[in-house]
């Protein structure tokens, strides 16, 4: 059973923000009724590799699984929308074909043993504007893969099981393999099936694709190979603070009220954040969804746009109250060294440390912050165990900021009392 697809009238432009001044003046309202015509149904898939691997050769495995994804992602008419670090994001028009594509990927990565996959998809509206995409579906697939897949396992909302399953596989999914998961303040109903438990026999996902999954370049980049084997590739290298940002709550409010809500309240964030970040030397790598993934060359600018952007987006909730009108953001960050292979593509330990702590930083108006960053840009204001805490997981502590308002206004306006603390 295939989704209705709706083509948008024109093309709707790279980013969020470049729409969102296009229409700088106009009535919000609308600007929603006409966001909404690029509205269309599809199946969002998130594909995330697994592996133990750490460091430098953690990006090369990220790396390796891309390029031998592709193909089969490609293969069962998916388009690929974005694909950072270790996650693959691409959609569907039809169910079945998302399926096969997971089955396919599940298959090649049992092939290479070099790494696992965790799925998740979700089907619904979507607005899909080339290099990025956004929906409830979206949020959906996000926390199935990340939140509720494990290693080899794809976990597929109930809408896409009941269009999908039976079709393929000629049986549907018992009831009791349902399960009902409250994320980010909303129920999710899905099926979580362990790749060995979907098909006994692993050429009954290759005889079902229509790609050859193992014949493929598997060193895409020229130093590849050179992770692999644990060599730094020493001239990628640059050392840098990598922010990521996050929007606390945005799965709720999604599915309360709409994709056009949601994409308002993101693209207003971008427009508050631009020039501040533009003004400390800061530059946008890309955009996930309600992600903003950031880059300075150094802690002490970074916290300070950082701040700046926080108090900029309270003052935007002070003139726009109301639950569903409130932007509540929250951030990681971290400093160390990283790698761009291809625009908007960061590997590196400070990109994973900044992703772990954004995606962790649940609580509004908060920043989780590596230890570098804390020594570099922090350490020397007075502290105040009711502002800044430090916590420890596994080996590496991390401390976190918790920003009260009027604390990140310029520094050429700011009474002395502003400080940190």
């Amino acid at each position: 059973m295939e989704l209705a697809t709706v083509k948008p009238r024109k093309s709707f432009g790279p980013t969020c923000i470049e729409y969102l001044h296009a229409k700088q003046g106009e009535e919000k309202a609308a600007v929603m009724r006409e966001l909404l015509e690029y509205e269309r149904e599809g199946v969002v898939v998130f594909m995330q590799c697994r592996h133990d691997a750490k460091g430098w050769k953690a990006a090369a495995l990220d790396l390796r699984c891309r390029a031998l994804l592709t193909p089969a992602i490609t293969g069962h008419r998916g388009r690929i929308i974005t694909h950072p670090r270790n996650v693959i994001i691409a959609v569907y028009e039809s169910p079945e074909d998302a399926v096969m594509a997971a089955c396919s990927c599940l298959h090649i990565a049992a092939q290479t043993g070099y790494f696992g996959l965790a799925v998740g998809m979700d089907s619904g509206p979507i607005f899909d504007i080339g290099n990025d995409v956004f929906g409830h579906a979206v949020n959906v697939a996000s926390k199935l893969c990340e939140d509720v897949g494990c290693r080899q396992s794809l976990a597929a909302s109930q809408a896409v099981c009941d269009a999908a399953w039976l079709p393929l596989f000629g049986a549907a999914l018992p009831d009791t393999g349902l399960q009902k998961k409250k994320i980010s303040g909303a129920s999710i109903v899905f099926h979580r099936v362990v790749y060995d438990a979907v098909a006994t026999n692993a050429e009954a996902f290759s005889a079902r694709s229509t790609v050859d999954p193992m014949n493929v370049e598997t060193d895409p980049q020229r130093w590849a190979s050179a992770y692999i084997a644990g060599e730094a590739p020493v001239q990628y290298v640059r050392r840098g603070v990598v922010i990521v940002s996050d929007l606390s709550g945005m799965t709720q409010v999604t599915a309360a009220k709409g994709i056009a809500h949601f994409m308002g309240l993101v693209c207003q964030l971008q427009a508050l954040a631009q020039p501040i970040y533009a003004k400390h030397g800061g530059r946008l790598i890309r955009t996930e969804g309600d992600d903003l993934v950031l880059l300075f060359e150094s802690a002490t600018p970074a916290f300070a746009a950082c701040r700046e952007i926080m108090d900029a987006v309270r003052r935007y909730n002070t003139e726009h109250p109301g639950g569903d009108a409130q932007i509540l953001l929250c951030a990681g960050m971290a400093e160390g060294e990283y790698m761009m292979p291809s625009a908007g593509d960061i590997h590196g330990g400070a990109a994973d440390v900044a992703y772990h702590l954004g995606e962790e930083s649940s609580h509004p108006f908060e920043i989780w912050m590596d230890q570098n960053v804390w020594e570099q840009a922090v350490k020397s204001e007075p502290l105040d165990s009711q502002r800044v805490s430090k916590a420890k997981e596994g080996r590496a502590p991390f401390y976190i900021y918790r920003h009260q308002q009027g604390e990140g206004v310029p520094a050429e306006r700011a009474h002395p009392c502003c400080a940190i603390l």
